[in-house]
């Protein structure tokens, strides 16, 4: 009798979960725009720090825990071969480097799974399924939607912003060294996890790269979605913002199309966001401890030196941990994770080796030399944000949804104007059908 109560009690726990599911799905396929929202806000929402609860598992059991991100990459799975059959792939090029680092994540999961067990084999990867998962759903589904695939992130970079600036309402302006209470728990002063932060200069520069189209208003929330990332106290997210404006300076300053006065006003706003930076730096204990703090490098570099001055065998040098057993440290007495090394390039030799790094770079070097000229101003600065970013950390899983959009086949699809439909127009290239007339 306990056994079929507690079959029944699963059935009525997974069919909910069952039915979101297939609703995901159907949002992944028909509207992949709306889906792109839902996966940002997701990941916005177990990177901000709005209560004292920590633990950010939809699922738990003895065996497994799940988290939003694991049902939306399954979803992104799921709804992957069903894009392909409704999309016309002829002439589309998928990145071989892309398709190399997914079989090495996905060999080295099941070689985790089989070494730990599920739960710490799949913490292990976790991050990396996650971003593959994601960037080949983008690849598919993203490029038909043309420029438009981009509105989330600016609505959901406007957003981290929102909260951000609610939860300094709420415990106050702390340090990056100082903890504050929230709900009765001590918890650090900073709202958003450097990965959320991103989202902030990320929807500025799609902001700045529509500039036949920057009204006060656009002029406004880009210079707001700038003052948040400063108010981020993240110092890895200012070194990509820099480098991200001069990559906009640079790209106005080289385009015909563009007026004199365009790149100098970028070059001048970049001069005055830095001025801008050290002057409330300077006023602000918070942000001038922020930004004149070694301690966190100081530690970082001396992880870095020390893990790649372990001494290792050729071949973990090669794959790393792919076809080598983990190195693994125990987390409160039950889950076995990987030392994170808080970069993207020493991350990346110790755990894919030097392969599965070069994998990855190659993916973001043919999204900058692949990138259409229409696309740049809006994705060459997100790029080399994230260059800077990877100095101090992993690649964040959403950057993965921009690389996915970027190297799909979006030169090939045209701005739509209103009413109109898109068809085919042969293997190779997609044209403006006419516009519908309107009655």
């Amino acid at each position: 009798m306990s056994i079929a109560v507690e079959l029944v009690g699963r059935l009525l726990y997974a069919g909910p979960v069952l039915f979101v599911l297939v609703g995901l799905c159907v949002l992944a396929i028909r509207t992949p725009r709306t889906y792109l929202g839902v996966i940002l806000i997701a990941f916005l929402l177990t990177n901000v720090q709005l209560t004292g609860v920590t633990d950010q598992t939809t699922l738990q059991s003895s065996a497994v825990s799940v988290y939003p991100m694991d049902f939306l990459s399954l979803v992104c799975v799921v709804a992957l071969p069903v894009l392909m059959l409704r999309r016309n792939l002829n002439g589309w090029r998928a990145p071989i480097a892309a398709a190399l680092l997914t079989l090495m994540v996905l060999w080295a999961t099941l070689m985790a799974v089989a070494q730990l067990g599920l739960q710490p084999g799949v913490n292990a990867w976790r991050d990396w399924i996650w971003s593959l998962a994601l960037f080949w759903w983008a690849f598919v589904a993203l490029p038909p939607l043309g420029k438009r695939a981009l509105d989330p992130f600016v609505w959901v970079g406007l957003l981290a912003s929102l909260l951000q600036l609610v939860r300094y309402a709420m415990t106050g302006f702390g340090t990056v060294n100082e903890s504050v209470v929230l709900d009765g728990t001590i918890v650090g002063a900073r709202p958003l996890s450097a990965g959320a932060a991103l989202l902030m200069p990320a929807a500025m520069f799609i902001i700045l790269s529509r500039e036949r189209r920057l009204t006060a208003v656009p002029l406004m929330g880009a210079l707001w979605l700038f003052g948040s990332a400063v108010g981020a106290q993240h110092r890895s997210v200012w070194i990509g913002t820099l480098l991200g404006l001069v990559t906009l300076a640079l790209i106005w300053a080289r385009t015909s199309r563009h007026p004199a006065f365009a790149s100098t006003g970028v070059v001048l706003t970049g001069l005055f966001g830095s001025v801008a930076m050290y002057a409330i730096g300077s006023a602000s204990s918070a942000l001038s401890i922020a930004a004149t703090n070694t301690a966190t490098w100081n530690y970082r570099v001396e992880l870095w030196i020390n893990r790649l001055s372990v001494p290792r065998p050729i071949s973990r040098w090669i794959s790393g941990e792919v076809l080598s057993p983990l190195n693994t440290v125990e987390y409160n007495e039950v889950y076995l994770i990987p030392i994170s090394s808080h970069s993207f390039l020493v991350d990346g030799v110790l755990r894919l080796g030097l392969l599965g790094t070069l994998c990855a770079t190659a993916v973001w070097l043919l999204a900058v030399f692949r990138c259409p000229r229409n696309w740049r101003t809006s994705l060459l600065p997100i790029y080399f944000l994230f260059l800077g970013f990877s100095l101090a950390y992993q690649w964040t899983p959403w950057f993965w949804l921009i690389l996915g959009l970027g190297l799909g086949p979006i030169k090939k699809v045209s701005e739509l104007p209103l009413r109109s439909t898109v068809r085919p127009a042969g293997p190779d290239r997609w044209e403006v059908a006419r516009p519908v007339m309107m009655a």
